[in-house]
């Protein structure tokens, strides 16, 4: 029951902060991870390449998506880093990611390969806990 009120707040404010109605058929990727920064780079230092160069860089690429980045304030991932991704259908999410499973097993286009080799300056592993929810 807390996790459907936790989906719940994320859903809502996910339709809020990205200023549209969430309609049915529409995605929402809620990704929790587990990251272990390089041991120069602040989490600070890594949010701030993420939201400012990762998040548009992913949207000229696949156009129409959308993402989040949140911080944990309590409960299990307090201080944690997650990230909401919105797609406006099933279809649209599967051509960024075609196949379930690892988001990382889907193909990169080649225009992204350098801000993966820059994302390896700011983390030295990570794991992706995730669930895409469809709103019905």
């Amino acid at each position: 029951m807390k996790k459907l009120l936790i989906v719940t707040a994320l859903v809502l404010f996910a339709g809020i902060a990205f200023g549209q109605t969430l309609t049915k058929g529409s995605v929402i990727g809620v990704h929790n991870y587990s990251i272990t920064l390089q041991p120069d780079v602040t989490m600070n230092q890594f949010l701030e390449f993420w939201t400012n160069t990762v998040i548009p860089e992913f949207e000229k690429v696949w156009p129409g998506g959308k993402e989040l980045v949140m911080i944990g304030d309590r409960g299990k991932h307090k201080y944690g880093f997650a990230t909401i991704s919105y797609f406006e259908s099933v279809e649209q999410r599967n051509k960024i990611f075609p196949t379930e499973g690892d988001p990382n097993d889907a193909p990169v286009p080649e225009i992204l390969v350098p801000i993966f080799e820059e994302l390896s300056k700011y983390i030295l592993s990570y794991e992706d806990d995730y669930t895409d929810y469809v709103i019905q």
